[in-house]
């Protein structure tokens, strides 16, 4: 069994990386530089094809 501490760190860890991800396209794409138009249409389709997909997926076993 893992020590508190050790539990600790690794959620830490987990936060800090996740933290990073997030930031890290508001830190390239700032100031003066601009998302690719490919970036901005994915992001534009992508949620409601994400909806779409869990929906189908939670439906799959209705009879």
């Amino acid at each position: 069994m893992r020590k508190p501490i050790e539990i600790f760190l690794i959620i830490i860890m987990c936060a800090i990386i996740t933290f990073g991800l997030r930031a890290l396209p508001f830190a390239i794409f700032r100031g003066e530089r601009k998302m690719p138009v490919w970036l901005e249409q994915l992001g534009k389709e992508l949620p409601p094809l994400i909806m779409a997909v869990l929906i189908v997926y939670c439906l799959r076993d209705l009879t």
